[in-house]
């Protein structure tokens, strides 16, 4: 067997067995194994697509949303290097599906949790990432990223009229757009006042703002009634 084939079936292997683990359900008797340093430096190790491919780290990520199930695990993994390589990886797979929802469980676990909130609000990049994904077209990453953000706005008020601001150009793009464009379609955003001044008629593009604004999709629809499952 040549070294490339051998490569390959420790690579099957591994995400057989990160598969397994990810699936196992031990609440906080994870608490003893994440004592090993060794399991630590594994997890790390095995999110960085230098070492790893891709396959790998998915599996990873699903086993790290497992082992923040529970607060004692999660303010475990805060004091590693797991959430700042979460933000190198959201970075880099910014295009790939999978990867954000991944990565944004296990953000909204930590917050949920009210482990590393501070880090993940202000010094890790992530919910940088969160606001740029408010009008996501995918519907599932715009549901998991309003319960980050949802929470993020109980943690922070200082962020609150931010994401608000995000959350109202999402739903009212084409009418921001319109008023933007008052300028170069001056004809059809204009009626004529019988004294022969103009004035711009603003109710009807008021009538034409979403109603859901300041909402969060979950807001509309109850909220999330159980847990993402990405796998």
């Amino acid at each position: 067997m040549c070294i490339r084939d051998r490569s390959n079936v420790v690579d099957e292997i591994k995400i057989e067995i990160i598969g397994i683990l990810a699936n196992t359900k031990l609440e906080d008797e994870w608490l003893e194994y994440l004592k090993n340093n060794t399991f630590v430096d594994f997890l790390e190790t095995h999110l960085s697509s230098e070492y790893v491919d891709d396959d790998i780290i998915l599996e990873v990520l699903q086993l790290i949303a497992n082992l923040c199930e529970t607060p004692k695990c999660t303010n475990f993994l805060s004091q590693t290097k797991i959430l700042k390589l979460l933000s190198v990886i959201l970075e880099e797979k910014c295009e790939d599906d999978e990867f954000i929802l991944q990565i944004l469980f296990i953000i909204y676990r930590f917050l949920f949790s009210n482990v590393a909130t501070n880090f993940i609000i202000r010094q890790s990049g992530l919910i940088d990432k969160c606001l740029e994904l408010t009008d996501d077209p995918k519907k599932l990453i715009r549901k998991m990223n309003d319960e980050i953000l949802d929470l993020v706005m109980d943690y922070d008020p200082d962020l609150s009229e931010q994401i608000k601001e995000k959350r109202f150009y999402a739903h009212n793009r084409e009418w921001i757009e319109s008023i933007d464009q008052l300028d170069e379609n001056y004809e059809q955003y204009i009626q004529q006042r019988p004294d022969g001044q103009a004035e711009i008629g603003w109710n009807a593009y008021e009538e034409a703002l979403d109603s859901r604004m300041w909402d969060s999709e979950s807001d509309l629809e109850g909220g999330i009634t159980q847990q993402f499952n990405y796998q």
